[in-house]
């Protein structure tokens, strides 16, 4: 077992150190870990309670998911839904969930629509990061 009485001395007005964050790894009480950083939170917020839509969405999973859920109307028309990863993408993003879900729903709904029977409809997603920053796009 690991000793956790350093979590009480750690800084709350400054970002963990490297060392410090590594020693959080090995700690095998979650319940010291969750007290330290209550700690840090209600120094930092007080009573603030925040809510926010955005969710970590998995893509992968969210492309099927949507994929799989429009394959009957797909079938009814004779079109193939398939889905694809193309590059190097974030596994997760931060969004809200109902929006994306709509978006994504909608764009391979309206592909569906409007292809003709025998097409395929591909719903690809690609590595969509520019200068530096992470990202996705369909």
């Amino acid at each position: 077992m690991v000793d956790t009485s350093f979590l009480s001395s750690l800084s709350t007005t400054r970002r963990l150190s490297r060392d410090e964050a590594i020693a959080l790894i090995g700690l095998d009480d979650p319940g010291a870990l969750m007290q330290a950083a209550a700690r840090r939170r209600d120094l930092a917020h007080g009573d603030d309670v925040s809510y926010s839509r955005k969710v970590f969405i998995p893509l992968t999973q969210l492309c099927r998911d949507v994929c799989d859920f429009l394959r009957p109307q797909a079938d009814e028309k004779q079109v193939v839904v398939r889905d694809a990863v193309d590059g190097d993408i974030p596994q997760v993003i931060e969004v809200d969930g109902r929006q994306i879900q709509r978006a994504v729903t909608n764009l391979v709904a309206n592909a569906i629509k409007f292809s003709p029977a025998g097409s395929t409809v591909w719903l690809v997603l690609r590595d969509g990061g520019d200068a530096g920053h992470g990202g996705a796009g369909f």
